[in-house]
């Protein structure tokens, strides 16, 4: 629900580079998890390049600990003991 409001917005606003009149350098959306070594590469080479920082389609920490949770529950599913132990 908060990812689709935040699209709704920057799908709205007239984004600007800290005031200056020029349009904003979107970096490739990246699906890496924020705060992975491979994350911060990522950032250092958007910054060098001139890119704002952060993607609206970044992959976010949420989606990653709802894909861990799903992983869990799909795991325990599987190693859920049948009711019926008769042979």
């Amino acid at each position: 629900m908060i990812r689709k409001l935040q699209n709704e917005l920057d799908g709205r606003r007239d984004v600007r580079n800290c005031g200056i009149d020029q349009p904003v350098k979107w970096p490739t959306p990246t699906n890496v998890m924020p705060g992975t070594p491979e994350k911060i590469a990522i950032l250092a080479e958007r910054a060098e390049r001139g890119f704002v920082l952060h993607h609206p389609h970044d992959s976010h920490l949420d989606e990653f600990i709802h894909a861990k949770i799903a992983f869990a529950l799909a795991l325990q599913k599987t190693l859920e003991c049948p009711n019926d132990y008769s042979i």
